[in-house]
């Protein structure tokens, strides 16, 4: 399981405006069972040291996506003015919500996945795989200061579209280094390794600095026969 939340106001001054606000809110959820069904001996991870030590390295892959079930509700505001527009201020909404309502619903999927055992110094390495699903992405405009023809018009929609099987679970975030390779140790004979990690992600509104949300992953690795 993968959650992701975060929500704030950012604020900055603005000659003539006041000040131009952001806010932000970010709500994830991302759970699923990943089968890692083909085993090569050797290194799977891109520069791993010694790569093709066969006594070494042990590493798992997935062959196929597998099936996610991802929860997406995000909202983000932007009050101040538009490039290139003068002191043209308006007040945007932008809304992505997962599962999606204008389309015919699909499963999510997780690809990508690789696991990797280095029995040399005893550790593992988790290659994050990538998450994706099918979103909702809607934003209205509405002026709020500027030339009187401006104020005047009503608010729109500036952008709506239902974006297919490609929203990625970290869309519009950054994210650390270290959230690329989770790593730990395991002990000769272990069948279970419980994962629990925490990130400090950053969402940003193209107009705004970056803004935190955290991030938790829990996965459990267990070996079957």
């Amino acid at each position: 399981t993968l959650t992701i939340k975060g929500n704030g106001t950012l604020e900055e001054p603005l000659p003539g405006v006041g000040k131009m606000r952001t806010t932000w809110k970010v709500a994830r959820t991302a759970a699923g069972r990943v089968v890692l069904d083909h085993m090569f001996k050797g290194g799977g991870i891109a520069r791993t040291p010694n790569t093709r030590d066969t006594l070494r390295y042990e590493t798992w892959i997935a062959d196929a996506s597998q099936a996610l079930v991802m929860q997406v509700s995000d909202t983000g505001t932007y009050y101040g003015p538009i490039p290139g527009s003068g002191l043209s201020v308006t007040l945007d909404l932008t809304r992505i919500a997962c599962p999606t309502r204008t389309a015919k619903a699909r499963a999510g999927q997780i690809r990508s996945s690789i696991l990797q055992f280095d029995y040399e110094k005893g550790t593992y390495t988790w290659e994050t795989p990538r998450l994706f699903t099918v979103c909702d992405l809607t934003t209205t405009r509405a002026p709020k200061l500027g030339p009187p023809a401006w104020v005047n018009k009503p608010p729109f929609e500036l952008e709506s579209d239902t974006l297919p099987l490609e929203y990625e679970m970290v869309h519009n975030l950054s994210w650390p280094d270290e959230w690329y390779h989770v790593t730990g140790s395991f002990k000769k004979g272990d069948t279970e390794i419980v994962v629990s990690r925490a990130f400090e992600f950053s969402w940003r509104h193209p107009l705004s600095k970056p803004a935190p949300v955290n991030a938790e992953l829990v996965l459990v690795l267990r070996r079957t026969p």
